[in-house]
């Protein structure tokens, strides 16, 4: 991750723009600026994570076969 001061950020924004995540430092407090994409990967894995048993769930989903795989019909279910 990049530094930068909050006075230079305006002035070199776009050139850094290709940057991950870039910390703004500021006299007040600091920020982090990062793509779209990453901040709603983000946002969703905090969701995820914060519902009880659900990384297990998808680790187990990962740890399965595809074999053991059950087609579903949503239409149905739902």
């Amino acid at each position: 991750m990049s530094t930068i001061s909050a006075n230079n950020f305006n002035s070199s924004m776009f050139s850094r723009a290709d940057k991950n995540e870039i910390l703004v430092k500021s006299d007040k407090s600091n920020y982090i600026v990062m793509s779209e994409n990453k901040y709603r990967s983000l946002i969703e894995t905090v969701y995820l994570n914060s519902i009880p048993g659900m990384a297990e769930t998808i680790i187990e989903g990962l740890n399965t076969p595809s074999n053991e795989l059950v087609d579903v019909d949503w239409k149905n279910e739902l």
